[in-house]
């Protein structure tokens, strides 16, 4: 008998090959130990204003436990959940003029801190480390996501649409 459980989670974005449609070309599977425990999760309205509120409640439920690792986490977060709003249909007016939704939820799991940042998707978007060049004024923040996490960042497509998540370690040594 196993003595934990897995639970599959779902295939990594590609960019796509065309303004077509978005094409799933790797089956990459994920794996997400039962250890991991939910630190807490946030259902975003998909409007810029409502990324200050995200920041206020992510940094009050860092601010105890890791205060060591809470700007670069709240920092990153809000990185990944501004380019939902802006990038995915997340941010879009739906049917009858309400805007989508974010969610955002933090978990740990073995000395990792795990924040992933799921949206409605796009047909023509997947997030991208954009390189527009030192004079861009905007498209650094997955550059920040990738910097701080030291790598440890990464996208999934899914039914339900797509997840930007990022890790960074936690405890000792952190």
């Amino acid at each position: 008998m196993r003595d934990r459980f897995e639970l599959l989670l779902v295939k990594p974005c590609r960019a796509p090959s065309s303004t077509a449609s978005l094409k799933h070309i790797t089956h990459r599977e994920m794996r997400i130990s039962m250890a991991t425990v939910i630190l807490g999760a946030l259902d975003i309205v998909g409007l810029p204003a409502e990324v200050a509120p995200a920041r206020h409640w992510l940094r009050k439920l860092l601010a105890d436990d890791h205060a060591e690792i809470a700007d670069d986490v709240v920092l990153m977060a809000c990185e990944a959940v501004t380019n939902s709003i802006c990038h995915s249909d997340s941010g879009r007016q739906v049917q009858y003029g309400d805007p989508g939704t974010v969610a955002l939820v933090v978990s740990a799991t073995r000395g990792i801190m795990r924040v992933a940042v799921t949206d409605a998707g796009s047909r023509t978007k997947v997030p991208h480390v954009a390189d527009d060049g030192p004079d861009a004024v905007n498209g650094r923040g997955l550059h920040l996501i990738d910097l701080l996490s030291g790598g440890r960042w990464g996208t999934s497509c899914h039914d339900g649409g797509r997840t930007v998540w990022f890790e960074v370690p936690i405890g000792r040594g952190a």
